[in-house]
C-alpha cells in the first residue's frame, strides 16, 4: 500500500500547487459550508442510489466489461460510496492523495482515458440530476456550480496523473530492464544450489585473482576441496539430503573464509577456492579453519545427522603458472589426501 502523501510528493503536488489548482478553479474557504451542506444533504442521503446508478451504465458499457468482474464491481461500488461521502473536502492533502491514487489505479488497469471521461461526465450527470431533485430552485444553482467544480478538480487531477504517471513508468521500465538484465547475468553465473558462483565463473574470478596477486606482488594459492564419502550421503540418506549437505558446507566456507577470498563449486562435490596473502604461510591455516568447522559442524537432515568431512589440496602458485597448471597440481594434492585417509589438508609440492 502506497503511504498517504507519497503520490503528492512524487507528482509534485505540494502545498503551494494544490492551492493554486484550486484557486483556478474558483475553490476556495467560502465554500466549505457549502461543501458540507452537499455532502449531508444532496449526496450523502442517496450515495449508494448514485453508486449504483453509475455501475448500471458502467457494466452496459462494452469498453468496460474487462474490468468489471464480481470483486472488481464491489471494489467500485465501495470506493465510490466513499467518494461520496468525502465529496467537496479538498482542503486536505489526502484529499489529493485520493483522487491521485484513482488516476494511478485506473492507468495500473490500463483503463483508457477515453472511458474514464465518459464515466466522470456521466457521474457529474448523476449528481446534478440528484441536486436539481433535491435543492430549491433557489439553491439549485449553486450546488450545481458547485458540484462542477469539484467534478473538474477530479478530472484534471486524474488527467495529470495519466500523464505522470507514463513518464514515470518509462523511467522505471529502464530501471527494471536494467535490473532484469542484471539478475539474468547474474543467475547465469551462480550455482542454483548452493549460490556460489558456478564453475564457469569461479574460473573468470580465479583468472581475474591471478593477475590482481601478480600485479599486486602477493601470493596466491588455489585450494580444491572435496566432500568426503559424499556418494554413501545420497545412497544412505537420498538425495535431498546430499543437496543439504552442500548447502551446509558451501555457508561454512562463506564462514571462514575473508572478505577478499574467493570460493565457487567447481562440480559435483568439489569447490575451488582462491587465496590471496601478502605471505603463503597463511594458506594453510585458512583451509584448516575450513576443514575444522566443516567436521565440528554435522548436518541435521530429514531426521538424520550426518557428520561430515572434506579433504583439500592445496597449490601455491609459482611465477608465471598458468591457472591450468596451478589447478593440476590443487587437483593432484586434493587425490592424494583422499588416499591418505580423507579429512586433511595436503600441500601440492613445487612443479618440477
Amino acid at each position: 500500500m502506497i503511504p498517504v502523501l507519497d503520490l503528492c510528493k512524487r507528482f509534485g503536488f505540494d502545498r503551494r500547487r494544490q492551492q493554486a489548482r484550486l484557486g483556478a478553479l474558483g475553490i476556495d474557504a467560502s465554500l466549505r459550508p457549502l461543501c458540507l451542506r452537499l455532502r449531508r444533504e444532496v449526496v450523502g442521503p442517496h450515495k449508494e442510489a448514485v453508486a449504483q446508478a453509475f455501475l448500471r451504465w458502467l457494466g452496459a458499457q462494452e469498453d468496460a466489461q474487462r474490468y468489471l468482474g464480481d470483486a472488481q464491481h464491489d471494489v467500485l461500488y465501495r470506493g465510490l460510496v466513499g467518494y461520496l461521502d468525502r465529496l467537496g473536502d479538498v482542503d486536505a492533502d489526502a484529499a489529493f492523495e485520493e483522487r491521485l491514487r484513482v488516476g494511478l489505479s485506473h492507468w495500473m488497469l490500463d483503463v483508457p482515458v477515453s472511458l474514464f471521461v465518459c464515466g466522470h461526465q456521466t457521474l457529474q450527470q448523476l449528481l446534478l440530476e440528484r441536486v436539481f431533485a433535491t435543492c430549491s430552485a433557489a439553491e439549485a444553482p449553486a450546488f450545481a456550480s458547485l458540484v462542477l467544480r469539484l467534478m473538474a478538480l477530479d478530472l484534471t487531477l486524474v488527467a495529470d496523473t495519466y500523464r505522470l504517471a507514463q513518464v514515470h513508468h518509462l523511467v522505471r521500465s529502464l530501471k527494471s530492464q536494467m535490473d532484469e538484465t542484471h539478475k539474468f547475468k547474474l543467475k547465469a553465473t551462480l550455482d542454483p544450489l548452493t549460490g556460489l558462483p558456478n564453475r564457469a565463473r569461479v574460473m573468470e574470478l580465479a583468472e581475474e585473482a591471478l593477475l590482481d596477486a601478480r600485479s599486486r606482488r602477493l601470493s596466491l594459492c588455489l585450494v580444491m576441496l572435496d566432500i568426503d564419502h559424499f556418494k554413501q550421503v545420497n545412497d544412505s540418506y537420498g538425495h535431498p539430503a546430499g543437496d543439504d549437505v552442500l548447502t551446509a558446507v558451501a555457508g561454512v566456507m562463506r564462514e571462514a573464509l575473508r572478505g577478499d577470498d574467493v570460493i565457487g563449486r567447481y562440480g559435483g562435490e568439489e569447490f575451488l577456492i582462491v587465496l590471496r596473502a601478502p605471505r603463503p604461510d597463511e594458506f594453510w591455516s585458512v583451509a584448516e579453519r575450513v576443514r575444522l568447522l566443516v567436521a565440528a559442524k554435522p548436518v541435521v537432515t530429514h531426521g538424520h545427522r550426518v557428520p561430515v568431512t572434506v579433504s583439500q589440496g592445496l597449490a601455491v602458485a609459482e611465477p608465471q603458472e598458468a591457472l591450468a597448471a596451478l589447478i593440476g597440481r590443487a587437483d593432484a594434492a586434493l587425490y592424494e589426501a583422499k588416499r591418505q585417509g580423507r579429512n586433511r589438508v595436503l600441500v601440492a609440492p613445487p612443479s618440477r
